[in-house]
């Protein structure tokens, strides 16, 4: 199992060396900053902190660091798939 490259409570802005999928830390990253804890044990949405959105981004940080990148060479790497996993 790898360890987290970064500090769960304040994460850097940018991905972290070795993030396998940028672009999903930036957006996660994007989600974290909007529910944050206020002093009433509440998310800045309103929610009781953590919320779902606030649990959502910090999944989503851990994801981009911890996935395999896909092989782009891997004949079904791109190829769009319905939801009985059959081709289109």
């Amino acid at each position: 199992m790898s360890r987290v490259q970064y500090d769960p409570e304040n994460p850097p802005e940018q991905p972290p060396e070795g993030c396998a999928d940028p672009l999903l830390w930036r957006v996660a990253h994007a989600l974290h900053l909007e529910h944050q804890p206020e002093q009433d044990s509440r998310c800045t949405c309103g929610e009781m902190f953590p919320c779902s959105r606030a649990g959502l981004a910090a999944r989503g940080m851990l994801t981009a660091c911890v996935r395999r990148p896909l092989d782009p060479a891997s004949p079904t790497a791109l190829r769009p798939r319905r939801w009985s996993h059959r081709g289109i």
